[in-house]
């Protein structure tokens, strides 16, 4: 009774497990992905910078208010008295502010648009992360599997040994090979489930899924031909002009050259206009209050040529980001250029590790005959197994990376 009621548990937990599709996976990293949420509150923040810095342009006003009482009388309003108050009304508009909230609208678009190419760079990264990790699994399950069924075999093939040593037909040496190659085969076996589980806590972290909950990972095919419509000379030109990293090298330009415009505003002369009501000292609050208005000039003749100082380090941070856009581009043309290569190559691979495994595959037939008629030693035997275990292995790997390589350069276009 016990036995079936475990059984009977152990079925409840198979059918329990949750199962992934690829697509699946990768909508869950992206929707528990936390650095994604970061960059979201980074993003309302640019938002609110760009805000602030159009609102520089418009008109502010400022109460003051000041209550004054002192131990001598001061002549106000034609009467002397202890107590005073003190209330101003002004509103400030600025005219000419030397370029500074141009720059400031400038720069604070372009941090803004830097921080969505940044959220959607990282979205790019989480994605590429769980196909690669799901692809590994993928590839490690593929392994694990032949490596059981190989095992099976040889465990049938040792059966027969066993028999044979009896008869003397084989020596002992030829069954302790097989025993070798199945206690190998163990530790293969072993070392791949414990590669699976690793892959998995890490796509349960990826994917915000608990750590005690079973998941199962549905297998998906991989085309033939992922290079039959790239247009590679294409993709290169917009990879290196309009590519998510290409586009933040170019704003991080942009944000050097608004913080150039606002260090040269220091130098130039701040004009701003103003209306004043009150400012004059009374008794009382009821009072009659008077208004006035102008222009107010500020200029800060002579700081020791600080202002200038900040304007050349400006200048110079643009060079830097110029400079480093050129980098980027070229880094941006390596990276592609290498991960087409790659493509190209795994492409290939996947045609002649596929004709190695069919080749593995026919010889195994042969010298399994061969050595059951006694033509070919253990030895032999047991060579072509593992061949043929190392082909499909070789083979499943491939397949995967070729898949990962193909969503990799797909990722450097974005």
């Amino acid at each position: 009774m016990g036995k079936l009621l475990g059984i009977f548990l152990l079925i409840g937990i198979t059918l329990s497990a949750r199962e992934l599709t690829l697509e699946k996976t990768i909508e869950l990293a992206l929707k528990n992905e936390k650095s994604l949420k970061i960059y979201e509150v980074s993003i309302e923040n640019a938002k609110l910078d760009v805000s602030v810095a159009f609102k520089s342009a418009l008109p502010n006003v400022v109460y003051t208010g000041d209550y004054r009482k002192s131990e001598y009388e001061r002549s106000t309003n034609n009467q002397n008295n202890k107590i005073g108050f003190i209330h101003t009304l002004t509103i400030y508009q600025p005219l000419f502010q030397g370029g500074a909230i141009i720059g400031g609208i400038i720069g604070a678009k372009a941090f803004q648009d830097n921080a969505l190419l940044n959220y959607l760079s990282d979205r790019r990264d989480v994605r590429q992360n769980a196909i690669s990790t799901y692809s590994a699994i993928i590839a490690l399950k593929k392994n694990l599997i032949v490596y059981e069924s190989t095992k099976r075999e040889l465990e049938e093939n040792y059966k027969q040994q066993m028999a044979q040593l009896e008869m003397s037909l084989i020596t002992k040496a030829d069954l302790l090979k097989t025993e070798y190659s199945i206690s190998d085969l163990e530790s293969t076996i072993l070392e791949t489930k414990n590669q699976i589980g690793v892959q998995k806590l890490n796509l349960k972290i990826q994917t915000g899924i608990p750590d005690k909950e079973e998941i199962t990972l549905k297998e998906f095919e991989v085309p033939e031909n992922l290079t039959e419509n790239i247009d590679f000379e294409r993709d290169l030109l917009h990879a290196m002009s309009r590519s998510l990293s290409a586009r933040i090298a170019q704003n991080n330009v942009k944000i050097a050259d608004a913080q150039a415009i606002v260090a040269r505003a220091n130098m130039l002369p701040q004009v701003t206009g103003y209306a004043k009501l009150g400012g004059v000292e009374k008794r009382k609050f009821d009072e009659s209050s008077k208004w006035m208005g102008g222009v107010q000039v500020t200029w800060n003749v002579f700081n020791f040529g600080k202002d200038l100082d900040n304007y050349t380090i400006a200048r110079n941070n643009e060079k830097i980001q110029k400079i480093d856009e050129s980098i980027t581009k070229d880094s941006i043309e390596i990276n592609v250029t290498d991960a087409y290569s790659q493509l190209v190559t795994l492409q290939k691979q996947r045609t002649s590790t596929f004709k190695g495994l069919e080749a593995a595959r026919e010889n195994l037939i042969i010298d399994t005959a061969r050595y059951q008629e006694g033509l070919i030693t253990t030895v032999d035997y047991l060579i072509s197994v593992s061949q043929l275990d190392q082909a499909s292995v070789t083979y499943n790997i491939v397949v995967l990376n070729y898949y990962v390589a193909f969503e990799k350069y797909r990722s450097l276009l974005i």
